[in-house]
């Protein structure tokens, strides 16, 4: 007579393979976690770095932005960018792009196709 009939079973956790799936689960979970933590730790360190740079020059701590990220959210292009000489953009023309409206969800593409 078998000592233990849920040794036969997949979905027992007592099976050495069902508890290696709950280990490398947790840790891929630990390893996020400590990822999470690390990117936490590297924002409020430019936070706190850009905070200090505008208590010593005397300005508004936003003025200082990230140069990692600000690029990303400046509305007016960059000297060097040429991409805008050779593509103008509606703001540059007055005429709109149906792709870039498209894109920018300014239209649909029901519109753009009829």
């Amino acid at each position: 007579m078998p000592s233990d009939l849920n040794l036969k079973k997949s979905w027992n956790p007592k099976l050495m393979k069902n508890r290696e799936k709950v280990w490398l689960k947790e840790q891929e979970v630990l390893q996020e976690y400590k990822k999470i933590k690390e990117r936490e730790q590297e924002i409020n360190d430019i936070n706190s770095k850009n905070e200090l740079l505008a208590l010593t020059k005397g300005g508004d701590p936003k003025e200082y932005k990230d140069y990692k990220t600000s690029w990303m959210y400046d509305d007016k292009p960059q000297q060097g960018n040429t991409t805008s000489t050779t593509n103008p953009t509606s703001s540059t023309t007055g005429k709109s792009d149906p792709n870039e409206d498209f894109l920018l969800g300014k239209r649909r593409l029901d519109d753009l196709l009829i």
